[in-house]
């Protein structure tokens, strides 16, 4: 059995609230530590959401209140103009290595820049692989924070035609984050770039999805099918779709596993880790690299989605 490693920031916020520290002193020993203000203000105000909720409804009430209020108003803007991205973020420092096959994962850790990666498990056909710590509970928490009044009913791309559509096959709820949105955004996806060793430049604004009490997404696809009727509209934003980063953002007590059903391998949502599928090269684009997301029976499922592409990635006009 692994043993899910506590991150510092997420024991010192455990910590600091279990003391009984106001969420003013803790934004400004972040502030301090060398955090935005914005990306302090929703990771604690999360934190309290998930430690102490009746802390954060007296801070909302006091000085702190108009800042906290404005910060969740700000990383739920409806406004999704494409945003430019800093020169820090294009290249991860790992990409002269080109791009991560699980093949190649010879140990059990992988270290980036700012934490170390667990490896759980590879699959080699098709490529798979398993992470454990890739995201902190702290980081976890926030993204949720920060996605839900921008949720909107999931869809999916049309088969006939151009653009999208709410179908059955698909019951979650969803939000996106244009790329280096914010520091908490930018932090996570330049993880996700030096982990994959893919440019950010390629990759799609980062997706969070909320699955219900028996939401589900049935066997499908994540690239685009060749023969697919109205394929252009997506493939002119920046290519083929090449790999899929699926970020578990909490912890399910039942049900919520993603699924290959071809391969029958289904892992289990924990919170903190991701699952990592690439399919760039032809061969792994076959029947076994379908993948659902498996019905949810208990506690709702929160995940986060980069989609990385084999060109570089533009937002589609209107």
């Amino acid at each position: 059995m692994s043993v899910h490693s506590v991150d510092p920031l997420d024991a010192w916020l455990r910590d600091s609230i279990g003391r009984g520290c106001t969420l003013e002193s803790m934004v400004e020993s972040m502030i301090a530590s060398g955090h935005a203000e914005n990306l302090a203000l929703l990771i604690v105000s999360a934190a309290f959401a998930r430690f102490k909720p009746e802390a954060l409804d007296l801070a909302q009430d006091g000085s702190s209140g108009e800042k906290i209020l404005r910060v969740f108003a700000n990383t739920s803007a409806t406004n999704t103009a494409a945003q430019p991205i800093s020169p820090a973020l294009e290249m991860p420092p790992s990409t002269a290595g080109g791009f991560l096959d699980p093949v190649e994962i010879a140990g059990n850790a992988i270290a980036l820049s700012d934490r170390d990666i667990k490896v759980v498990m590879v699959c080699t056909a098709p490529r798979i692989a398993l992470f454990d710590d890739v995201l902190s509970d702290a980081e976890c928490d926030a993204l949720i924070a920060a996605s839900r009044s921008r949720l909107q009913r999931s869809k999916v791309v049309a088969n006939r035609g151009s653009g999208e559509f709410v179908d059955d096959t698909r019951t979650s709820y969803g939000a996106y984050f244009n790329k280096g949105e914010n520091s908490l955004v930018a932090t996570i996806q330049r993880r996700i770039a030096e982990l994959t060793r893919w440019p950010l430049t390629h990759a799609e604004p980062l997706q969070i999805l909320n699955y219900g009490l028996g939401g589900e997404y049935l066997p499908h696809f994540d690239y685009f099918e060749p023969q697919q009727p109205g394929l252009p509209s997506p493939l002119e934003s920046g290519g083929q779709r090449i790999a899929t980063v699926v970020m578990y953002l909490n912890d399910v007590e039942a049900g919520g596993g993603t699924i290959f059903p071809h391969l029958n391998l289904e892992t289990r949502p924990r919170k903190g880790g991701a699952i990592y599928f690439s399919y760039q090269l032809a061969v792994a684009r076959s029947i076994r690299s379908r993948c659902m997301a498996a019905r949810r029976i208990a506690r709702r499922k929160w995940i986060a989605t980069q989609w990385f592409r084999d060109a570089l990635w533009v937002a589609a006009a209107g």
